[in-house]
């Protein structure tokens, strides 16, 4: 069952991830006649494979210069190589920079919670000053 989930939660986040590049390339403005359903999930899909070999950190660009590549490629049309520029950018921000501040928030509501609920003896709680622990760790 444990496995399942796993794969589970790994093909959702496949798919959050291939439904953001569709949503950024849309957002920008390359239509569906350039860049069809079929298109996008196929490069996405091969970008994910290729990138599996780690060549850089990251990637370091590498997934970029592939859906720019492929994209404009299968485009073949010149006038909408900005927008799928833009498009595989917007990406690539969505899924890169913004976990960054959501997760630093995650964090801190976390840690706020955890303070809450927990509380931390000092050392002098348990070992009072006189070197002798008093009984029950309490001073």
């Amino acid at each position: 069952a444990r496995a399942w989930r796993g794969i589970a939660t790994q093909a959702i986040a496949r798919s959050a991830g291939f439904v953001t590049l569709l949503l950024s390339l849309r957002a920008v403005g390359v239509p569906p006649e350039v860049l069809p359903l079929d298109v996008v999930l196929a490069t996405y899909a091969a970008v994910m494979v290729i990138t599996l070999i780690p060549i850089a950190p990251g990637g370091a660009g590498l997934p970029e210069v592939l859906y720019i590549g492929i994209f404009t490629s299968v485009a073949a049309d010149p006038g909408y190589d900005n927008l799928i520029g833009a498009g595989t950018m917007l990406f690539r921000a969505v899924t890169w920079f913004l976990p960054i501040p959501v997760g630093y928030l995650t964090l801190l509501i976390h840690q706020r919670r955890r303070g809450r609920t927990r509380t931390v003896e000092t050392i002098d709680e348990v070992v009072p000053p006189d070197g002798e622990p008093s009984p029950g760790g309490a001073a």
